[in-house]
Parts: C-alpha cells; sequence; structure tokens
C-alpha cells in the first residue's frame, strides 16, 4: 500500500503548484537550493500531525461521514496561525490522500477508498471527505463498523435504480473497507513521525554548580521540534537506561554500539552525571568526555540517535543529514537511522550523491517564482544515474579517498547500495567500499561502455555486482547480462554475476521472518519477489533482512564468497 500526497495552498505550495509526494516503505530524498522549500514540506508533517493522528479513531470517520467540521490544533512553535497558509491567495489548504496498491500481493478482494481530501479553512476549521469510485461517502448513505481488523463503510440506504438493478432482494450493499494493517495503519504513521532540524547542537551544555543556572537552562532547553534536548534529555538517558523496561534498555545498548561500530571505538559507555547535567562518554582506555568536549558529527549521532532509539517512530523527518559528518560517515548515519524508523526516512539534502547512493525515490524541490511559489519534480534515476563518472564527481571520490575509500563497487540500484553495505558492515569494511547504484536493470548492457569507460578514468579499482534473473540453475545468462559481463572484463572492471536470481534470494529463512513476521518465508534461489502473490516484501526492506543474516550464512554462498575477495585484494 502506498499513498500519494497533494498540498495547495499549504506555505510556498500555492494551488497552481501543490507539493506532490509519493509516501512509502523506505528512503526519500528531496533536494534543492537553500530556500526552495525542502524544509517546509518535511514540517507538513510536524505542523499537521493532530489532524493526521486522529485516522485511527472510529469517530473521526463518523465525524468525515457527517461532513462536520473541527478545531485544528498547531504545535507550540506556530505563534501566528496564518503563516501556514499560502500568501498568494486567500483561499483554504487542501490536502489530497490517494491511495493505491503497491504490489500484488496485497489483497484484492477488499475495496478500498480512492481519496481523502482535508480541508483546513483560514478560521483554524477543518472538515474531511472520503471518496470511493462512485463518490463521496456521507452518512445519509453508509455507516461506520468496526469489525475488529477493519473500518467497514457499510452502505444503509439505496438509490431508486439500485433498488431496481435485478430487484431489491437481489442487490449486493456496496461497501468500502479500510484493513488496520494495509490502510489505517499507514495512515497513522504519517501522523507517527520525528522531525528532526537542520540545528542539531542544542545538547551542548556545560556542567554548573548554579542550581538557579541549571533551572534556567532546563526551562529554556526542552525540545528542539521533535528532539528533546538539554538536561531532559539527559535525565530521559538515565531513565532508559537504567529502568525497568527491557526492550528499552536493550535498544539503548544497541544505540551505543552503532556509535561504537562507526566511530571506530573499541570501547565505548555512554552515561547521564550524577547531577543530570551533561552526558558522559567513556571511551576506549577509560577516557572520560563531557559531551561538550566532544566533536560536532559525534554530539549529533547521540543526540539524533537517543532521540529516535527512545521514541521509535514510523517515519523520520530529517533536514541536511551529512551536517558535521565527513563522506564516510554520512550514509552510515542515515541507514543507522532507518533501523529505528519502521516506515523509512525522509531527508532533504544538498548531496546529489548522497540522494542517489540512498533513495529509493528523489524529488527535486525548487523556487518557479515569488508569485507562484515552489514546486516539486520527480529525479529522472535511470537517465541521471547513467553518467556515472558525473555522479563520483558529485561524491567528490578523491575525498572519499583521503577517509579510507579505495574501491569502488557498482551495483545494480540504491536498494542493492544499503543491502550490500550491510554485508560488508558485518567485515568492517562498510568504509572503504563506495558503493554506486547503476540505476537499475535497463542500464546494464554492453552500450554502457563509455560511461564505464570514464569512471575508469578516476579510479582503476572497480567492481561489479549484477544479478542474474535467472529462474532455474540450468538456464543461461540472457544477452544483454552476458554482454555487459563480457565487456566489464574488457575494460578492467572485476564484474560478478550471481549464481542465484538476486540479492533477496540469498536471505535465509530466520531472516526474513525476523523483519518481516512468521508469516513470511525466504525466497528459493530462482524464484522473483514480484512473482510472490501473499507475503512478498518491498525490496525496501532488503537491506534490513540483509542485517540479520549472520557471517557464516553469507561466507556460504557466491555472494559472500566475492564480497571476501573483494575486500582482500
Amino acid at each position: 500500500m502506498q499513498i500519494r500526497l497533494t498540498i495547495k495552498n499549504y506555505r510556498c505550495f500555492t494551488e497552481a503548484n501543490p507539493a506532490r509526494i509519493t509516501i512509502r516503505k523506505g528512503f526519500t530524498a528531496l533536494i534543492g537550493i537553500n530556500n526552495s522549500g525542502k524544509t517546509t514540506l518535511l514540517k507538513f508533517f510536524y505542523e499537521f500531525r493532530y489532524l493526521l493522528e486522529t485516522i485511527k479513531n472510529k469517530d473521526t470517520w463518523e465525524f468525515c461521514l457527517a461532513e462536520s467540521t473541527r478545531q485544528l490544533r498547531l504545535p507550540k512553535e506556530i505563534i501566528d496561525n496564518q503563516e501556514i497558509f499560502c500568501n498568494a491567495n486567500d483561499r483554504p489548504i487542501s490536502i489530497e490522500i490517494e491511495f493505491s496498491r503497491e504490489n500484488d500481493s496485497e489483497a484484492k478482494e477488499i475495496l478500498l477508498p480512492k481519496k481523502l481530501i482535508f480541508i483546513v479553512e483560514r478560521n483554524m476549521s477543518y472538515s474531511f471527505q472520503l471518496f470511493a469510485n462512485y463518490g463521496l461517502l456521507t452518512s445519509q448513505r453508509f455507516k461506520v463498523v468496526d469489525t475488529g481488523k477493519s473500518f467497514k463503510f457499510q452502505q444503509t440506504s439505496f438509490t431508486d435504480e439500485e433498488m431496481h438493478q435485478g430487484g431489491y432482494d437481489d442487490y449486493v450493499p456496496v461497501y468500502v473497507e479500510i484493513p488496520y494493517i494495509e490502510f489505517a495503519d499507514l495512515l497513522h504513521s504519517l501522523g507517527n513521525t520525528l522531525y528532526i532540524g537542520a540545528f542539531r547542537n542544542s545538547i551542548n551544555l556545560f556542567p554548573t554548580d548554579d542550581l538557579g543556572a541549571v533551572r534556567n537552562i532546563q526551562s529554556l532547553h526542552a525540545s528542539y521540534f521533535d528532539i528533546n534536548v538539554g538536561l531532559t534529555l539527559i535525565k530521559q538517558w538515565r531513565e532508559s537506561k537504567t529502568g525497568k523496561d527491557k526492550e528499552l534498555i536493550r535498544r539503548i545498548y544497541a544505540l551505543q554500539n552503532d556509535i561504537k561500530r562507526i566511530f571506530g571505538f573499541d570501547e565505548l559507555d555512554i552515561n547521564a552525571s550524577v547531577n543530570d547535567q551533561t552526558i558522559q562518554f567513556v571511551i576506549n582506555n577509560n577516557e572520560v568526555y563531557n559531551l561538550s568536549e566532544l566533536g560536532a558529527g559525534l554530539s549529533q549521532f547521540f543526540l539524533v540517535l537517543a532521540n529516535v532509539a527512545i521514541k521509535q517512530p514510523a517515519y523520520i523527518l530529517i533536514d541536511e543529514p551529512e551536517l558535521n559528518l565527513h563522506p564516510s560517515l554520512q550514509l552510515d548515519f542515515l541507514t543507522t537511522l532507518g533501523n529505528y524508523a519502521s516506515q523509512g526516512v525522509i531527508f532533504s539534502t544538498h548531496s546529489i550523491g548522497l540522494a542517489r547512493a540512498s533513495a529509493e525515490q528523489i524529488y527535486v524541490v525548487r523556487k518557479v517564482d515569488k508569485y507562484k511559489g515552489s514546486e516539486i519534480i520527480d529525479f529522472d534515476n535511470a537517465k541521471s544515474s547513467k553518467y556515472l563518472s558525473e555522479f563520483l564527481g558529485e561524491l567528490s571520490f578523491s575525498a572519499y579517498r583521503e577517509f579510507g575509500f579505495n574501491k569502488v563497487l557498482l551495483v545494480e540500484g540504491v536498494t542493492e547500495v544499503k543491502t550490500i553495505q550491510q554485508f560488508l558492515r558485518k567485515f568492517g569494511k562498510d568504509h572503504e567500499i563506495l558503493l554506486l547504484p547503476l540505476g537499475g536493470g535497463s542500464l546494464i548492457n554492453a552500450n554502457f561502455r563509455d560511461e564505464l569507460q570514464e569512471v575508469k578514468r578516476i579510479s582503476d579499482d572497480i567492481y561489479a555486482l549484477v544479478d542474474s534473473e535467472k529462474s532455474s540453475p540450468e538456464e543461461t545468462l540472457c544477452p544483454r547480462i552476458q554482454d555487459f559481463a563480457d565487456m566489464c572484463e574488457e575494460i578492467g572492471i572485476k564484474c560478478h554475476v550471481l549464481e542465484y536470481r538476486a540479492t533477496e534470494n540469498y536471505f535465509p529463512d530466520h531472516a526474513v521472518k525476523a523483519v518481516k513476521g512468521n508469516s513470511f518465508s525466504a525466497l528459493a534461489p530462482y524464484e522473483s519477489l514480484k512473482d510472490r502473490t501473499q507475503f512478498g516484501w518491498s525490496k525496501a526492506d532488503n537491506w534490513r533482512i540483509a542485517k540479520e543474516m549472520t557471517n557464516e550464512e553469507l561466507l556460504e554462498t557466491d555472494l559472500g564468497r566475492f564480497i571476501k575477495q573483494l575486500i582482500a585484494e
């Protein structure tokens, strides 16, 4: 299930140029220059959280059918309510949510609504309407039934045409159903977000014995949007690490291990000071540092990860995740964040390279002019990713070398980037090999020679890993893939074609179940994920499943042996 948002007359997005974005699992990037509207789009989910959260309740749907109005509640950061409206006209904000099935495994027997429209008036009252293929659903013709598994909109009255169509006794009432798992949970996840602004050093407090100063600091530094900061976070960290919630304690220690691994520490322990005035890091040989003594990158890691580990949102919304981080840590930071979000990460960035290396979908946000506001357009991944030499230039590969990157591995797409990153991480080599997406199977062919030759001018140590797409072990490679492999060999790129069909065919059953649940099972070696009519999963989940594999399981396969050779050479 996925939803498409269309937002009109909200801040810089006008009625003529609304914000349009598809919300799905995985990573979504917003790229653009300063003041183009990237942050505005992220903050939409924060500012309209109250409205989006109400969707989970039955009385909200009854209120929807009755076409009543309610008053909108906005967060404390908004001083003037009118600032959320577009200043190019005096019309209300319109938020349209359209629904569609993302893959064939979703139940087709359930008739889903077509769209949901919220209207927010300038007096801060709002109403919303639910539409099916045959029109608006109202209380005159439908009632809401909570079945325990879904909200069902059952038809209660009929038109003359309906009553005489084959006789009333033979007429089957129309209904629309909202299943909790597929639909209501997805809508509710829009309100279960955590917004992380671009200014992320609010935790840097200095120890003091002046209790008056402590109280003053505590009153001024409680939260920054969704991020608890200062003494509030320090106290929360202590209570989470030493409290009774065992699952939360496990997450806190997992977070410590993430930071230890990413920054290459041998030992790391993070604790609140006795007086709750600072956070103390005990690193390696019992060297003790207050948080204010650490660099901005490490401080940011702790501040952000501590909040997301405790709150466990559905979506993490973050402005410029690359801030204060050198290139080798940026992708790692994003995927580590993704571990703590059940649905995905939506981020704004100035780095085209980071967006193309991590996001399944990318949007460009740009200003039209001061009267027409901003617009959002899809970024053409296939076309842009074709020019890999340009991509390496955007990533400043020479700078990456200074931070320890010495090889380039080309993989099929962005889902493979994050998946192979997890495999390399198992061997501690994820900061030494730069992963670049080829842009999909359409670019894996012999016509790609000129672009690969350009990449060879930048680095000689280049590898490629591609799917075989075979449906049986006896099947030969299709000409397109075989020609690509032959071309790589001719120009000096070490190319490995997987023995199994694709990367997801290497996942063991326990790893699939750990991420997706006991109803799901591993693919057979040559089974297509697209052909799974039930209990299939999105490729955006592949990296999470890869994380659950053991080193031993990986090394038993040709994929594992290729990775071992890659890191050994």
